[in-house]
């Protein structure tokens, strides 16, 4: 019967743990520079999978010393996952594949830029950790070649489930992502050692070779992390630093440039400010308003009374980090941590005015924030004249597909919008679209050469636009 030793058991799950972490490090890492969404994730899990087949199949081929191979597999491991999932090597990458291909629209692109860095880090990292498996039972003296290959396949799976858990759920959230990747090269390290320990030998030249590169791991990582980030979380980096040239403080979250605060006034972003133009409007005094997307809370930055307000965001430290860092004090309304597509589901609130403000990085929104479905949703959470306000980084002359086909898809939802831009050039700005709940009882009309109504229609609304100008404000008794 086939049983794996006690060293070999560690080996695999320690690889395991080591392995699971790599996808959720690589999907983390790349987020400032591609977003999250199903297709990021799809293109990782799927050459993650490919480079586990290449690496199965190839150990099982070995036929040279499994300790020699082994440990020549970990090392190169260490250092792909040490400095290859590195933010300044990954951020170098890519910044390098953008230069390069700037000028070739086909490949400009920043899915294709993530399966060149996945193809050329992740895959030959995840090629040689997977060889450990068929290695492992190979070297086992099992009569049973099924039985050898489930017991060792069941104890990296095992490793696995625990990488996946621990990397998320407890290194990240409590110490960081450089923190994450260190520890997966000591651990890793530790399969090193473990290997060429026996009892009479201790491994003093692996040892030292190790320590070496987990110097550079940890600089590469956690103390790059501690020098040019003010904190990261399992969601994104953030950076809180003073723009002398826009005389204001700055906060960058995954290299967007997500809030401002002016050091005069304390005025936010042009967009910002249009938004803050609208909801002074008297009707909105005592609005229940909805803020999808925290940033910076530069909304309320300038301390002017904005009641019930509610903010979701789904990352649970952006309030503090906010407060601490940016603000210099508490935000002003309540703070729920949660996706917004699923906050919207479980709630049967409605709200007088929705402000959507929501991206993951740099230019790209969430994709579930952009469709229909979504919008229909924000659309029956809006009281009867409830008003939305979209925040959306795109072409104001709507000459690309993503511009023009969310302008649509907007449109076919909510009714009455009008859009405020910030600035018209030919690239991505950004456009604060203004519109109303869609109650399914809009009536209009469309003007023609055989009838006066556009006339009569201007005459009236001419008139209400007098009256209202001359209202004088109501007195306190």
């Amino acid at each position: 019967m086939f049983s794996v030793d006690t060293k070999s058991r560690w080996i695999l799950i320690l690889e395991g743990i080591a392995s699971a972490s790599v996808q959720f490090l690589v999907l983390r890492q790349t987020v400032p520079f591609v977003g999250s969404s199903v297709l990021t994730a799809s293109i990782i899990i799927t050459i993650f999978l490919a480079a586990l087949a290449f690496g199965y199949q190839y150990g099982g081929k070995v036929l040279i010393d499994y300790k020699k191979q082994l440990t020549r597999n970990l090392y190169i491991s260490t250092a792909l996952l040490g400095i290859g999932i590195s933010y300044p090597v990954v951020s170098f990458i890519f910044d390098t594949l953008n230069l390069l291909t700037s000028n070739i629209s086909i490949i400009n692109n920043p899915l294709v830029h993530l399966a060149i860095y996945s193809s050329i880090i992740m895959a030959p990292l995840i090629f040689f950790l997977a060889q450990t498996v068929p290695l492992m039972i190979n070297n086992s003296h099992s009569e049973r070649a099924a039985e050898a290959a489930g017991n060792t396949t069941a104890l990296s799976t095992w490793g696995n489930v625990i990488g996946g858990l621990l990397s998320t759920l407890i290194f990240m959230y409590y110490l960081g992502v450089g923190w994450t990747i260190f520890i997966n090269c000591l651990i890793l390290g530790g399969c090193i050692l473990y290997i060429n320990y026996s009892d009479n030998d201790f491994p003093i030249k692996h040892t030292m070779q190790f320590t070496l590169l987990a110097c550079l791991c940890f600089k590469l990582n956690v103390i790059h992390e501690n020098q040019n980030f003010s904190t990261t979380t399992p969601y994104a980096n953030y950076v809180i630093t003073h723009n002398d040239s826009l005389k204001g403080k700055q906060l960058v979250i995954n290299r967007s440039n997500a809030s401002f605060i002016d050091d005069t006034n304390r005025s936010g972003w042009p967009y910002i400010e249009i938004i803050k133009s609208h909801l002074s409007n008297k009707k909105y005094a005592n609005a229940n308003i909805l803020i999808l997307g925290a940033g910076g809370f530069s909304l309320i930055a300038d301390k002017k009374p904005i009641k019930n307000i509610t903010y979701v965001d789904i990352d649970p430290d952006i309030k503090e980090i906010a407060e601490t860092y940016f603000l210099d004090s508490n935000i002003n309304g309540d703070f729920v941590a949660q996706d917004a597509r699923a906050y919207l589901l479980r709630t049967d609130r409605k709200w007088d005015v929705i402000i959507v403000d929501v991206y993951s990085n740099l230019a790209v929104i969430p994709w579930h924030l952009t469709t229909s479905e979504f919008y229909q949703l924000l659309n029956n959470h809006l009281t009867n004249k409830g008003l939305a306000v979209l925040n959306v980084a795109a072409n104001p002359y709507l000459e690309d597909d993503f511009s023009m086909n969310l302008d649509q898809t907007i449109r076919s939802v909510l009714q009455r919008c009008v859009t405020d831009i910030t600035a018209y050039q030919d690239n991505k700005q950004s456009l604060v679209y203004l519109c109303r709940r869609n109650n399914g009882n809009m009536k209009s009309w469309v003007y023609r050469d055989d009838n006066t109504r556009a006339t009569i229609d201007s005459y009236i609304a001419s008139i209400n636009t007098e009256e209202l100008n001359h209202e004088k404000p109501s007195t306190k008794e």
